[in-house]
């Protein structure tokens, strides 16, 4: 969000309409040096939307930044560009370190730090920007991206990001940029009142900026204002209709209303708008799930975790369903309705989410056993058990089967023993262990040796 912003805000700064993404590189380049007012400005634009480009379209980045090579004349940048080019991380590092580093204005300062993240040098950027900021202060775009830099490393940074980005509006008071990432970071924090007024501000300089809208609704629905957040997302879908992250954002208030047919449709728009964003089909399967469509809603969740579902909480969300459906399959008291083998794939994609969670090992371990797979079903069980240090019957009486499958029957006995005792004291009406124990029994013959 924040960089997509950086690009435009530094974009507008400089743009005067040269349309360098569609000219011929060295034509590009002469009209821009044609502009020489505007030169230095705009080739540090193109620096930023090369990188950004080059996320998506690698050819359409590196034509951006052979227009700004082709257009610069300073051998600082010149060489940076080229060491970028090369991906050659020595050369940069050696940039970084040398003593003619702060000799640089601050244009060639930031297009070092720009190559340095390119390449994933993330702590060498922060340093540059750092020393950067120490020789240029007032500097807005040295702040902005300090801020920028200090933001994504993690949490404990950030209060180090507001204060640059508080910089870089002392610089410039007017930029929506800064007031929308500053509110991005606050919003993070879960200072939710000093988010909501940065997103105010962004609309007050701007009536008309759909992600202003669109994240001052995020902080209207986790303050609870759940009215005040749909009409916010609304708004934003009004000044874009392709916005789709308004959609997927609308339907967190809906679901939070149990309106899961508006959230689904919402969440359905979104999808349609941008197939790929992983947060949307999560918010399709929060919907279904409000729906009790329990199999369309795995399908969604498998769709958000295969498009990179970010965050912790979706995460462990999706985790938690796709661990349910499986258990479902592997212990439906119909055996009709029992998939062992689907199981094992649904609650292994869980496991690879949260793959300590001794319970998703338990439901690997019944999975395994229906789909016949008796070592592997021990093998799980056995890591449920390591997990949480013990066990209980909801282990042990499958463990008790698979043994007795393998040939294992003193183990089998062993384990059914132990199972038997552990309910009996802690769990004795537990319907599910009863039908796990009767299963167990009529498999090890218990009853017919009491006879």
């Amino acid at each position: 969000m924040g960089k997509k912003l950086k690009l435009q805000a530094n974009v507008a700064d400089a743009g005067h309409g040269i349309d360098v993404a569609g000219l011929p590189v060295e034509e590009a380049a002469a009209r821009v040096r044609a502009r020489p007012a505007v030169a230095l400005a705009l080739v540090a634009a193109l620096d930023d939307w090369a990188l950004f480009r080059s996320q998506n379209d690698k050819a359409g980045g590196e034509a951006l930044t052979e227009v700004a090579q082709a257009t610069d004349s300073d051998p600082w940048r010149r060489q940076v560009r080229e060491a970028r080019k090369l991906k050659d991380t020595k050369a940069l590092a050696a940039l970084a370190a040398s003593p003619q580093l702060l000799r640089q204005p601050p244009t060639s300062l930031l297009v070092l730090a720009k190559a340095l993240r390119a390449r994933g040098l993330m702590k060498a950027e922060i340093e540059v920007l750092r020393q950067a900021q120490r020789q240029h202060p007032g500097d807005f775009w040295i702040n902005f991206d300090l801020g920028w830099a200090l933001d994504h490393p993690g949490p404990h940074s950030r209060d180090e990001a507001i204060s640059f980005y508080r910089a870089a509006l002392a610089a410039r008071p007017q930029n929506i940029a800064v007031h929308i990432n500053l509110g991005t970071v606050f919003l993070r924090q879960g200072k939710l009142d000093d988010a909501n007024a940065c997103f105010r501000r962004a609309i007050d300089l701007d009536a008309m900026f759909t992600m202003a809208h669109d994240n001052l609704g995020i902080v209207l629905w986790k303050q609870g204002k759940l009215q005040e957040a749909i009409a916010a997302h609304h708004r934003a879908i009004e000044i874009d209709s392709k916005y789709f992250r308004a959609y997927y954002h609308l339907a967190n208030s809906l679901l939070d209303q149990k309106k899961p047919d508006e959230a689904i449709a919402s969440c359905r728009k979104a999808i349609e708008l941008e197939p790929r964003d992983p947060f949307a089909h999560y918010n399709l399967g929060r919907g279904l799930i409000q729906k009790g469509f329990v199999d369309e809603a795995i399908v969604a969740f498998r769709e958000a975790i295969r498009f990179k579902l970010a965050g912790t909480v979706e995460r462990n969300y999706a985790a938690y369903w796709l661990n349910q459906s499986a258990w479902g399959l592997a212990t439906s008291p119909d055996p009709r309705l029992r998939d062992g083998k689907r199981a094992v794939e649904l609650v292994k994609e869980a496991i690879a989410i949260k793959p300590n969670d001794w319970m998703y090992w338990n439901t690997l371990g019944a999975a395994h056993y229906r789909a016949a797979s008796w070592r592997e079903a021990v093998t799980a069980l056995e890591k449920s058990m390591e997990l949480r240090k013990g066990g209980d019957s909801h282990d042990w009486f499958f463990l008790a089967m698979a043994h007795w499958q393998l040939g294992n029957k003193k183990e089998a006995e062993k384990w059914h023993a132990q199972a038997v005792e552990w309910m009996d004291k802690h769990q004795p009406k537990n319907e599910e262990l009863r039908r796990f124990r009767t299963e167990a029994a009529d498999l090890l013959g218990i009853e017919k040796k009491k006879d």
